[in-house]
């Protein structure tokens, strides 16, 4: 709130990264020691649909917040959220780990039990997956003012326009819930990506023989329809990454986040250099995410459910 020049904003912000990130891993281990199966699923899927929904609803609040106040208290309310959340959990939230599943901290023990969750071929597929979904998350968010504006020339609604298509993950995350428990979070997650990948399909298609792109009004549907087999997808992605994990889930939600937010930056990065005004190389790229997520699926799906334990200092390896 304070800075006097870019530099110091910069910096600032990456002060700010480093603290959010966080609580972004303790949320997904304290579901991971609370919760298995549906249960969890059901409660990442809330996370998770949290963690896409807000990026979509900020332009709104933000744009309110700046004709209201000053871009100064943008970072204000950050301040205010921050101090309610870390109040809230100081008071609210017991410690979830036993003590007989605490596993004391070492870099040894950290890069061996990091080596063991990269060998884990279902963890890996599954985060690998839901790092493609993030990605065509981050490519929409990256370009949807460009779209929204230079296309279809809708540029003063856009905060609207884009708070319509975060609805669409509220509606996923409510289904969710309610048939998880019945199908399965395989057949969820596999009906997501195939929806995903559908809707994409004719995205492309619509992109291929009408230029810009289709109409603003097939668009949007397209576009509702997309974000909703999102939402299905990423929050049962991510309690199956976490399944396997147990008495490393903190461990294992950091890698993780790091691996998922990697390859998500990557692909919006490589996606976005395409755009030229026109929605197809937009609409090849969520085809592409989907094609190769229906993939990721299916390596996870077909390997061994062994659970990753954390590893034994007294067995491990003695370095050269």
């Amino acid at each position: 709130m304070g800075a006097d020049n870019f530099e110091q904003m910069g910096l600032a912000r990456v002060l700010q990264g480093l603290g959010a990130a966080g609580p972004k891993i303790v949320c997904r281990a304290v579901i991971r020691d609370r919760f298995e199966g549906a249960a969890m699923a059901r409660m990442m899927s809330l996370i998770f649909t949290v963690f896409i929904l807000v990026p979509m609803i900020a332009p709104m609040i933000g744009q309110s917040l700046l004709l209201a106040a000053g871009w100064r208290w943008i970072f204000g309310l950050y301040l205010f959220w921050a101090g309610i959340a870390g109040l809230w959990f100081m008071i609210r939230q017991p410690e979830t780990l036993a003590p007989d599943q605490r596993v004391p901290l070492s870099l040894k023990r950290l890069c061996l039990n990091s080596g063991r969750i990269f060998k884990s071929r279902k963890v890996m597929a599954y985060t690998c997956a839901s790092g493609m979904v993030f990605g065509t998350q981050l490519l929409f968010l990256a370009t949807a003012q460009a779209v929204f504006s230079q296309i279809y020339h809708v540029g003063s609604m856009f905060a609207v326009y884009f708070a319509v298509l975060a609805a669409s993950l509220g509606l996923a995350t409510l289904i969710n819930s309610r048939l998880v428990a019945t199908c399965g979070m395989h057949k969820m997650v596999h009906y997501g990506a195939v929806g995903h990948i559908s809707f994409a399909g004719l995205l492309f298609v619509a992109s291929l023989v009408t230029d810009p792109g289709p109409t603003f009004v097939w668009f949007m549907v397209l576009q509702f329809m997309m974000h909703f087999c999102m939402g299905i997808v990423f929050g049962n992605l991510g309690a199956l990454a976490m399944q396997p994990l147990g008495r490393i889930a903190g461990l294992g939600a950091s890698v993780m986040a790091a691996v998922s937010s990697l390859i998500a930056v990557l692909f919006a990065t490589l996606c976005g250099w395409f755009y030229d005004a026109t929605l197809l190389p937009l609409a090849l790229g969520y085809f592409a995410a989907g094609m190769v997520t229906l993939q990721l699926l299916r390596i996870g799906h077909r390997a061994s459910g062994d659970v990753v334990n954390p590893v034994n200092l007294s067995d491990a390896p003695v370095p050269n």
